[in-house]
């Protein structure tokens, strides 16, 4: 019988005793905005794609409530590996 166990995002199979686990880091970078439509460009292009012992990073933008282009903005620079999340309860 096959079991699957999951490592820091992704599943790896084992088939037995001394069998190995793949097991992959990532780094997920989250970012709260507000109003921020003329620094996020300059943010984001200078954060890190990769770091030592990960194997992957991700940034994760966090706007909330911007009344300018902030969450525009994040998702025009936003690629596969990025996510952008909108929050529309600003100081509650």
């Amino acid at each position: 019988m096959r079991a699957k166990s999951y490592c820091a995002g992704r599943f790896s199979a084992r088939g037995g005793e001394g069998a190995a686990i793949i097991r992959a880091l990532k780094l997920i970078v989250q970012i709260p905005c507000l109003d921020e439509e003329q620094e996020l460009p300059r943010v984001l292009e200078e954060l890190p794609r990769e770091v030592e012992g990960f194997d992957a990073v991700e940034w994760l933008v966090i706007d909330d409530g911007s009344t300018d282009r902030t969450l525009e903005v994040a998702h025009d620079v936003a690629d596969l590996s990025n996510r952008t999340l909108e929050h529309r309860r600003h100081g509650e």
